[in-house]
């Protein structure tokens, strides 16, 4: 993919290299697979690019990969605006591809209002498409989830469900309990759980595609399982989650195991541990980008630590997660969950 795109670029093929990279990030939406986000920066660089009816999706897409990198969500969210000047200047229709990436950039830079605007769009765009429906209702369940709105959450996941289950492709199926698990892990913990585990046995059987789906379910299962205070399966899942996202996840899926993980420890009392996991996680992908996939932001996480703990504490923890190595982070989280596990059994 890589070579023929910089063949392409090399020709100075604007059509075809931006068709070639539009073509992968249809795949890979939600995750920033492949370097496909790269892919398309190439294709824009190439002189006259920005001219092409498909350059401002292509831009909007570049911006929300960007994200999940760990650059500047503020610098994504500038360049996902700018798309839609730009479509607005060539009298290019913004369609539903367009408004997913520019929907999902605008959330997680925080632009909530913004991107529940996007994801709506996108949602009247998807008509009866029900692949395009189940990815619109997929991610205005993430929005409405973060935005507190439970009950609109829970209706978009059980929208994304259905229109998943129409659709026939288990990918967007198991995105679709991901956020649905998401959306009722509070209500209904026991049901989310068989939802995140569904969701892990899907990704299991698709790896390494699935990579992003198991990371996330089974950090996300085990979190539920430290709120019912079930040890062991909290420990199982996560030792799996940290094992496999330290070798072969992305930055961002390896910081939001890191994260959840700590959440985790932080419900089941090993409050130092917790604290430690989760500045390491700060030092794997960047704070400011966590905070959406872990639900919670590093000021909330800091304040409960230290009503936990005290301010010297935290402060001392904070540093050793600072210092460490990714490998270190890992090691340091398998033995904090392995003495959790063991002082439980004690």
């Amino acid at each position: 993919m890589g070579a023929a795109l910089s063949w392409l670029a090399a020709e100075q093929d604007v059509d075809r290299s931006l068709r070639l990279a539009l073509a992968f990030e249809s795949i890979y939406l939600f995750r920033e697979a492949g370097g496909v986000g790269r892919l398309l920066e190439t294709a824009l660089s190439i002189p006259g690019a920005l001219e092409h009816p498909l350059a401002p999706r292509a831009l909007a897409s570049a911006a929300n990969r960007s994200i999940s990198r760990g650059e500047s969500p503020l610098t994504a969210y500038t360049q996902a605006k700018a798309s839609l000047d730009l479509a607005r200047e060539l009298g290019v229709e913004v369609g539903i591809h367009h408004r997913l990436n520019i929907a999902a950039t605008y959330m997680r830079s925080g632009h909530l209002e913004e991107a529940r605007e996007n994801a709506l769009a996108a949602i009247e765009l998807s008509s009866d498409e029900p692949l395009h429906a189940t990815r619109s209702y997929v991610l205005l369940c993430a929005l409405e989830r973060w935005r507190g709105d439970v009950p609109a959450a829970q209706a978009a996941a059980d929208a994304a469900e259905e229109a998943a289950r129409r659709a026939g492709q288990p990918f967007d199926l198991a995105y679709a309990l991901l956020v649905k698990g998401y959306a009722y892990e509070e209500a209904e913990p026991v049901a989310a759980l068989a939802m995140y585990h569904e969701a892990t046995r899907i990704g299991e059987e698709r790896l390494p595609g699935g990579m992003s789906l198991v990371c996330y379910a089974l950090a996300n299962a085990a979190r539920v399982h430290a709120r019912l205070g079930q040890i062991d399966d909290m420990v199982s899942d996560l030792d799996r989650a940290v094992t496999l996202a330290a070798a072969n996840g992305s930055r961002e899926e390896y910081g939001t195991v890191l994260a959840i993980a700590g959440m985790s420890l932080l419900m089941v009392g090993a409050t130092v541990e917790a604290a430690t996991i989760f500045s390491a996680a700060t030092q794997v992908f960047p704070v400011e980008n966590l905070a959406m996939s872990v639900g919670v932001t590093v000021e909330d996480m800091q304040a409960r630590l230290v009503e936990a703990i005290g301010d010297d504490a935290l402060a001392a923890a904070w540093e050793t997660g600072r210092s460490m190595s990714d490998r270190e982070a890992r090691d340091y989280a398998l033995t904090a969950l392995a003495r959790v596990r063991d002082s439980a059994a004690a």
